[in-house]
This record gives C-alpha cells, structure tokens and sequence, in this order.
C-alpha cells in the first residue's frame, strides 16, 4: 500500500482498499489465524470469518459486543489484554483449556494497539493462532459479501497498516506499490525500498520461478474467479537471512471488475518448520530404541470407560506374533489372543491399573501355534487428570528358563544317570543354577556361576554367601537402594514359597554389578519335606537398561512441555533484570556446569576401558586355547563361528577398545579445557595464566572457526609473549575474550557471505584470520585508540592481549558507541548489545584495567586488554 503523504504514512490509499476491499477481506478471512479489532472499552469494532467461527459467533453481527464473557475461560488472558490497553504495547501470550478428555486447546494470541485518525491509541488487534479446532464449531451458512461501507473501509485500511503479518500490493507488471510495517520489520526493506521493486525482491534464486508462476496464474484467472492461492517457500529478507513464510494471495479488482494487481498476506512459519523438523528427529530417536531393544513392548489405551485396547508394538513383538500395527490397532486383548488367554492377558491389565504402579508377572501365551512363556512387566501412564490412560509394557521370553527348570527338577529324583545328565545341562546353561540347603550353604553349583564369582565349583560348596565375600548389603538388603538381599529370598523358598525376584543385583569378579532376573523354589524329598532350595538366575542387564531408557525417554518427552514453559518464564524474568541492571549472565557458569557433568560418566568409562581391556584379551586368550586343545568343534558351535567370523572379532575388537580409549581420552581433554574456560574453581581473584584462558575460549569456539559448506576456515595466528601469572577474577576475564574473539568471528563470516563461492577467478580467495598476540609492557608506552577508553590509573607494569581479525572493520562514527549497553551494530534480533559493555565494566572496573578498539573500515578491527599484573588492594576490596 502506497502512503500519500509523509504526513499520512498510517494510512492506505482508500482507493485502492476500495477497489479490492472484498477481495482484501477475503484474504484476511483466509488466514489460519483469527483477527479481531476492538475499541478501548473492549467491545468488537471489526472481525475476521476465522474468529467468528472459533468462538462460534453464528450468523449475529458481533461488533458492539463486549469480548470479556469470551474470555473468562482463560484465567490470564484478561489481564494480558488490560496491560496492552494500559502499555500500548504488542505483546504475545500463550493459554491453553480442556476441550474433552485428553485433547487441550493451546492458543497462541498476539495482542497489538492501533491508532484512529488523530494517532491517539484507539483499541487493540487480536490475533488467535490456534492448534486445534473450535471448541463447538458451528459452520456458516455462505452467502455474497456484503459492500465495505467507508467506516469499514477505514477499519480495514488501519487493520492492515498494523496488525502484525505482513500485507503486500502488486500491480499487474507484478511490482510492489503496497506495503505495510509489518512487511518492513518481516523483510527488513522500508516502505520507500520496496515500493516499484519486482515481486521476487524477497525472493532466493532457487525459488523465483515458482513464485512467478504463481504471480502469473492468478494474473490470468477468469474474472469471475477469485480463489485465493496459498504457499510456503523460502524468502531472503534485506540482510540475507532466509526465513520460510506462508503466503496468502488473491486477485485485486476495481469498482468496474477490472483487475488492478494482486494483494497477498505474509506470516513467517520459519519455527513452526523448525519444531516441526525437531519433533520428526525425536521421533526417529525415540523410535530406533522402540525397535532396537532385544524384547517385546507394547503399548496398550486404557479408555474411560475401562476397555483395553492395543495401541501398537515394536518389531520384536511383531515377529512373536506375526502381526503388523495395523492390523491390532484397536483389538480387544481377546481379539488377539482368543477368549482364554485373553481373558487372562486382561485380568493382568486390570491388576496393574488397580495396583497403580508397575507389575510384573510371568504370562503363558499362544503365538502363531507356538506356546510361550513371558515375563512381563505393566507401566501404568496417568494423564493430567490423574487418570490411567494407558499401560505401556515388555515382555521378555523365559519359555528356555522355565523348561530348564522343569528338567533340573526331574532330573533331582532321578538315579546317578540322571545326576550326570544334570550336570551336563547345567554347565552348558548360560543361566546361573544353584541349590541351598537350609543352612543356607551351597550344595549345588554349576559351571556359569562359578565363574561369574572367579571361584571353582569345588571352592563354593559347602560355603555360605558370607564366607564367600558377598556384601552385607547384597545378603540381607538394603532398602536405601532397593536391595531385597539373598537371604530374604532364600528364607522364602525354604519357607515352601516360589520366589521371583525381577531385579536382583549382584557384584561378579570383575567388578561389575549384574541385574539378574532370580527365581528360586523349595526341593523336597520323597516325604514332601523340603530339603534345600533351587535358584536360577539370568543375566538381564542389558534389557534392564534398555527398558530403563524407554521409561526415561517417555517421562523426558511428557515433561519437556511443562519445562519449556517454565524456562520461557525464567527467560522473560532474566531479560527483565538484564534490562534494568546491564548484567549479563556468565558463560563460564554454564561451561563448567557441562564439564562437570560429562566429567563423572567420562571418568566412568575410561576407569572401566582397562578392565573391559583386561577381559577381553582374557576372553580371547580362552577362545585360543578353545581352538588349539578342541580344533573340532560340534557342528553348532562351528556353525556360530563362521556365522559371527571369530577371527574377524579377535583382529577387530582390540582395535575398537583402542579407538574407544583414545576418544575418552580426546574427552577428558575437552573437559579440561572447558575448566580452564570457566574457572570455577577460582571464582577469587588469584594469579592464572592468561595464555589458558584464551587457548580454552579458541576450543569452545572450535565448531565455528572451523570451515562449513562453503566458507574458508578461520585462521587463528597465536603470538604469544613470554607473560607471568596474572592476577584476575580467570572466568569473568575468559568473558571478555569470548565477547570479543565471537564478535570477531561474527565479523569475518559477515564478509564470507558477500563473497560468490561459485568464483573461479585465478585470484586467491579471501582468508580470514583472527590474531592474537600478548605481552609485558610499561606505562610510558602509548597506544592510540579511536574508541571509548576505560582509564582507572592502571598501575605498572601491565600484561597487553591484542585480539585483531581482517574483517570489514567498524564505521568511525559508530566506533564512539561501542561500549554503551545495548549497542549493537548486528541485525534486529542477532545481537542484544551487551557483551562489549560487560567486557568493559569487567577490565575496568573489576580490573582497574583499560579496554580500547581501533578499527580501519575495510582493513580490520582490533581490541585491546590493559590489566595491571598485580592487583591494587583497594581493587581487590571492592569486588570481594
């Protein structure tokens, strides 16, 4: 929309708004979001087709009508809306309400003021982007649009000039000769910029043709066709930035039918695709380990009125039953399993939603002809209301375990034959099998256990687990840690109970802690009177941490909603405190945070990288002489070997725990470098070495500096002086050299995005390069500077760090401002201006030290940092 005058830049071209008034309000009305205009007493001046729907308006004219009944179903809402009246400011909030069951409406409301005639504050623009449907939509009946009367004329012209989407005019040689502020602040260009320019201005050049098409199609509708056309592509607003945004475009006719151009409305969706692409690769995440884990699971819908429906399962459970997900999406637990084992499959369900905590019980089950025993394990979810909405559950098959221990007790009874045949299904079990009498002492051992523990079968007979050396805590319990203890078990069974206990953990000779699955029943004699208890034990460790994750993953995903939304909160506060005090939050509190978190699971797993080398090479040794002393092994076994390549293994697993060791160790380098960068061991002022710092800063900002698609890598040219310890605050100082080596880089990759990576030509392309020198120097040396000094008397000598890049340097007149807060010389939204004024506050008054800049437009910018070698004491005192 051209502006007549530069008296009346507000204000369209009434002309125009009325030679495409309808066309422009069907525009409006095609937007997802709902638009509303009302006056200062909150009573509906305008509406959009989409707000009439949502709150379900109907056929009655709502304008006069108050919005406050509206609104008392959002708690804070009113208040928001009283603030925009009070403030006259734009602002954003986001509420949310119940619509049935589970669904939740969240709503997303950007409020904004608008001005009348005389510029005096008018009432507020509402604009609704909601994700859901109404709440009870109530469809209108279409009818032909009424006549734009000249006070709605005038409504929709302020409407337009400021609400906040964009609204362009194209004439019908497709050049601008209408645009709104919002399209300014969207794409940066000003009103007089864009107007007369073509309509691919904003534009990439892989996505021009596309939208000349479009342009064309709608200039060569039938006149009687007014179809609006909707699209998402890439734009490229004045600085380079490329943002996505959704278009909404129709044809401009005048009073006569005549076409006049094309009006089109803008709305950057740039985060909407960005969440969207982050929730598919959490998605993909979430669901590699679904379907990787070695073990059934299983989702299950609880509805309200108590049924259980399947959900969906992994591939795992997949191929037990030889069904897809859609096929038992919906199906009644006896639709799967027919009428008896589905009766009992939902009796289990029942029992877990009662209980309301996980459960775990063994199943007995049919899949594709084949009988099955599982143990599984129930994961009751509970939606917001507290209701349990769904059962999410594993179920691994111990159908080998349970035969294992109907053989062991058939072959207790029988004569020695039967013993032998015992022992030889026992050492070749991978399970662990023991037997206790009623002194708890061990009479039966087999082969798997032995070694586990590093004993002989011989050396545990007749020993009790505590002249074995097990923990008091692993015997008897430890209900901090959630240890039932063996002897509890062992009791039990002795007692005549079968005992199952799903997480028994247990330290092996190596070191390491074992989740086992144990189950242990009393052995009686001929006259029924138990003897002696029989234990089976199955290493579950791994399935256990893989099930722990998935538990981890769901509860991650359900709380990250309400974390985000706390964190917006702690954000909008700490930008409210920013403002008011010119504070900055420190980067090194957050580094060695991370430090310190990677440090422990780092430390972890190089301490166990030796120990997994010892076993390995252990392992391999015992797989060599297996080949030397049995050259013939049975059929199956030569069958797995060539089906695993065994000697591929023994090549290539010491090569793997190598290349594991010398991650770890690349690790723990970082992490060191990332202490040094934050220094909060040292949050006193102590004397450090500067040259660690600033070598630490460079490795945080390693990914930057570093080349990426089409950009030369920056180079870092270090002239370090022969300096001693330093006195100074190390992690406030390691804040400046990040302020200013990441305005530095920001400055050179300013440069790189002029530059065509496409050139040919035999010149060499442009290096960038960052250097950074240090040294010792008195204070009768003068250093020039064209820039704000910070000047406290710093005492002698002095430490200098000069920190300069060839990049496109810093106009004159600004170079004055550099270090007021909230300067910035970076685009709307990229920088907030106060890194170099905290840099200031830190060297010269934390440090009575001097910070300058000299800066040649075209040559470079330097920085450079004055601090006193040692600190004065009324310094020190001040800052304690």
């Amino acid at each position: 929309m051209q502006s007549q005058s530069a008296t009346t830049q507000r204000h369209v071209d009434l002309t125009t708004m009325q030679a495409g008034g309808a066309q422009m309000a069907s525009l409006m009305n095609s937007l997802p979001q709902a638009i509303a205009m009302v006056d200062l007493h909150l009573q509906y001046v305008l509406t959009s087709q989409k707000w009439n729907e949502y709150f379900n308006l109907g056929q009655v004219s709502p304008i006069g009508q108050s919005i406050q009944a509206q609104l008392a179903e959002f708690d804070a809402f009113p208040e928001v809306v009283q603030r925009g009246l009070d403030t006259a400011t734009a602002t954003q909030v986001e509420t949310s309400r119940m619509l049935s069951g589970s669904v939740v409406d969240i709503q997303t409301w950007t409020i904004t003021p608008w001005y009348g005639e005389d510029h005096c504050l008018a009432g507020l623009i509402l604009m609704l982007d909601s994700q859901l449907p109404p709440l009870h939509p109530m469809p209108l009946i279409p009818g032909p649009p009424e006549p734009l009367v000249p006070e709605t004329q005038q409504r929709l012209e302020l409407i337009v000039q400021q609400m906040p989407i964009a609204v362009i005019e194209w004439n019908q040689d497709l050049r601008i000769v209408g645009w709104n502020p919002a399209a300014e602040k969207l794409f940066g260009y000003t009103q007089q910029e864009a107007i007369g320019q073509p309509i691919n201005l904003m534009t990439p050049n892989y996505a021009k043709a596309t939208v000349t098409q479009i342009a064309q199609k709608l200039l060569h509708q039938n006149h009687d066709h007014h179809d609006l056309e909707k699209n998402i592509n890439d734009n490229i607003t004045k600085d380079g930035q490329i943002i996505t945004c959704e278009w909404h475009n129709t044809r401009l006719v005048n009073a006569k039918g005549e076409l006049i151009g094309i009006a089109s409305l803008a709305v950057n969706v740039s985060d909407r695709i960005q969440q969207e692409n982050q929730l598919k690769e959490q998605e993909q995440f979430l669901r590699s380990i679904y379907d990787g884990v070695n073990c059934s699971i299983f989702v299950v819908d609880v509805t309200e009125d108590g049924e259980f429906l399947y959900n969906s399962y992994n591939q795992v459970a997949q191929t037990w039953t030889g069904r897809t997900n859609s096929q038992i999406a919906g199906k009644k637990p006896e639709e799967m399993f027919g009428l008896e084992e589905g009766l009992a499959v939902r009796k289990a369900f029942q029992r877990c939603v009662d209980y309301g905590n996980p459960l775990t019980e063994e199943e007995h089950l049919t899949f594709k002809d084949r009988e099955v025993w599982l143990m599984s394990t129930f994961n009751p979810i509970r939606h917001v209301d507290g209701r349990i909405h769904r059962i999410v559950g594993t179920a691994f098959d111990i159908t080998s375990l349970k035969k294992t221990q109907a053989a062991l007790q058939f072959t207790l009874q029988e004569a020695e034959y039967q013993s032998y045949l015992l022992r030889t299904v026992m050492d070749t079990s991978p399970d662990w099998i023991f037997a206790k009498n009623q002194d708890f002492r061990y009479i039966l051992v087999n082969q798997s256990l032995a070694q586990a523990l590093g004993l002989s079968m011989v050396d545990m007979l007749g020993k009790t687990d505590m002249e074995l050396g097990f923990a008091d805590e692993l015997i008897f319990g430890s209900p901090e840690k959630g240890i039932r203890g063996f002897r509890a078990d062992d009791m039990r069974a002795l007692a005549g109970e079968e005992v199952c206990n799903a997480f028994d953990p247990v330290t092996i000779a190596d070191g390491s802690l074992r989740i086992l699955d144990t189950r242990k029943i009393p052995l009686r004699d001929a006259n029924g009177e138990i003897f002696a208890m029989l234990g089976v034990c199955r290493d579950l460790t791994d399935r256990h941490h893989a099930e722990e994750a998935v538990r981890q993953s769901e509860m991650q995903i359900k709380e990250k909603a309400s974390q985000l939304e706390q964190t917006l909160q702690e954000l909008t506060r700490t930008q409210a405190q920013l403002v008011q005090h010119e504070k900055m939050s420190s980067l090194g509190q957050l580094v060695a945070g991370v430090a310190h978190e990677i440090n422990n699971p780092v430390n972890f797993i190089y301490g166990n990288l030796a120990h997994a080398n010892t076993y390995t090479r252990d392992l391999l040794e015992l797989v060599s002489l297996y080949q030397r002393h049995y050259p013939h092994p049975a059929p199956a076994i030569q069958t797995k070997a060539e089906e695993i390549d065994v000697q591929f293994l023994v090549e290539d697993l010491p090569k793997l725990l190598n290349s594991m060791k010398v991650g770890a160790d690349r690790i723990q380098k970082i992490v060191a470098s990332l202490r040094t960068f934050s220094r909060m061991d040292e949050a006193e002022m102590k004397a450090v070495n500067i040259h660690d710092g600033i070598d630490s800063t460079l490795m945080i900002l390693q990914g930057r500096i570093k080349s990426r698609d089409s950009r030369n890598p920056i180079k870092i040219e270090q002239e370090y002086g022969n300096l001693p310890l330093i006195e100074c605050y190390a992690g406030q100082l390691n804040q400046v050299f990040m302020n200013i080596l990441s305005n530095a880089i920001d400055a050179l990759e300013e440069v790189e995005e002029t530059q065509d990576p496409g050139d040919e030509s035999p010149t060499p392309r442009w290096q960038p390069t960052i250097t950074i020198a240090t040294e010792v120097f008195t204070p009768t040396e003068q250093i020039s500077a064209r820039s704000q000094v910070a000047d406290s008397g710093s005492p002698s000598p002095c430490v200098c760090i000069r920190i300069s890049d060839n990049g496109p340097g810093i106009p004159t007149h600004l170079q004055q401002r550099l270090f007021d807060p909230f300067f910035t010389t970076k685009p709307v939204g990229k920088g907030t201006g106060m890194g170099l004024s905290i840099s200031y506050q830190i060297v010269a008054e934390k440090h009575g030290g001097r910070l300058l800049c000299e800066s040649q437009p075209g040559v470079g910018t330097q920085f450079i940092v004055q601090i006193p070698l040692r600190q004065t004491a009324n310094v020190m005192d001040a800052y304690r």
